[in-house]
């Protein structure tokens, strides 16, 4: 079972042939596991195709994939990416087999009705793109929290630290939940980024997924951060209303429980580092291919750098990085 993104465009939806482009899917073993309709801002088109930045094209694409609202859907089923290719029909309408949505619904090479993923791996990145959930989804979050949890509490509305973001735009994530774990409000965890290393959260009761995760080894120190438990007193210590902590709740927001997850094997890291140096991984990085390989080798790369670059120049190097040092970017990735 694959999954791959599938785009229409501007020009088919302003024809309103949304319908009939659903139904090619569906009557050939493609199901819709997700679905919008979306306005795309120039930066979201910019980012999305950034592959080809430097194409004489990509000014015209951008703006005509901000011309009009699109449909985005995540179809699922066996071989999806290649069915969806061969669906859609060749990138020239007028070179499209008959029978194709290109050949059907296309004006021109530029207003070519659909977009598929050609790859797996695009496939996912490009899924990631407009379905994971990002901080804007986890403030969304947040604030239904806030206004559930408010119910329990006298003014009717939660303590400051109650609920805390851990996101990218949060600083040093495992820093911040240092400087909450002792706090005795601090109950609900809503987590972008990763939080696998350092820390163990008493308090914390319920743990919100935002991302999604394929390595089973940080899946497992992600849950981690809640297992820990306290003797009833004190618990109550740390969180007054709190009467007991034998389980914690971990809410899975990105489908992270759902799917088999890979686990290192001997030599693996060196054949990654093998395949990408450091200047193709920030390459593949900048086009939004942010796997967690990608993530740890990312981080490796940056171990290294702490571990074997000379004093002065750790020092040039975290002076550049402002808020962060370079260890701390290592552990936050």
């Amino acid at each position: 079972m694959q999954q791959t993104l599938s785009i229409i465009k501007p020009d088919a939806v302003k024809k309103g042939v949304i319908g009939k482009i659903v139904d090619r899917f569906e009557s050939n073993g493609l199901r819709i596991a997700a679905m919008k309709k979306v306005k795309l801002s120039k930066c979201d088109a910019k980012a999305f195709y950034a592959v080809h930045k430097d194409r004489p094209f990509f000014n015209d694409l951008v703006d005509f994939m901000v011309s009009g609202p699109v449909v985005v859907m995540v179809l699922e089923g066996d071989d999806a990416v290649a069915k969806n290719r061969d669906l859609m029909g060749a990138t020239n309408p007028k070179e499209a087999k008959p029978g194709t949505i290109r050949a059907d619904f296309a004006e021109s090479i530029d207003a070519n009705a659909v977009h598929g993923s050609d790859s797996l791996e695009n496939a996912k990145n490009e899924i990631a793109f407009f379905f994971a959930k990002r901080e804007s989804h986890a403030k969304d979050i947040l604030k239904a929290i806030e206004k559930i949890f408010g119910s329990e509490f006298p003014n009717g509305k939660i303590p400051k630290n109650y609920a805390q973001l851990i996101t990218c735009k949060s600083g040093n994530s495992n820093q911040l939940i240092n400087d909450f774990r002792n706090n005795k409000d601090f109950r609900i965890a809503i987590t972008v980024t990763l939080v696998a290393t350092g820390t163990d959260i008493r308090p914390l009761e319920i743990l919100v997924f935002m991302r999604d995760i394929q390595s089973e080894v940080l899946y497992t120190q992600m849950k981690g951060r809640g297992c820990r438990t306290l003797a009833d007193d004190k618990l109550r210590n740390v969180t007054t209303n709190a009467v007991s902590k034998d389980f914690y709740y971990l809410v899975d927001a990105v489908g992270v429980t759902e799917h088999e997850k890979s686990m290192p094997t001997p030599g693996g890291s060196d054949d990654i580092k093998k395949v990408l140096s450091l200047k193709d991984l920030l390459e593949h990085l900048a086009h939004g291919e942010l796997s967690d390989n990608n993530l740890e080798l990312l981080a490796d790369y940056l171990s290294r750098v702490n571990r074997k670059a000379e004093a002065e120049d750790i020092i040039e190097l975290n002076d550049l990085l402002g808020a962060i040092t370079v260890k701390q970017l290592a552990v936050n990735i």
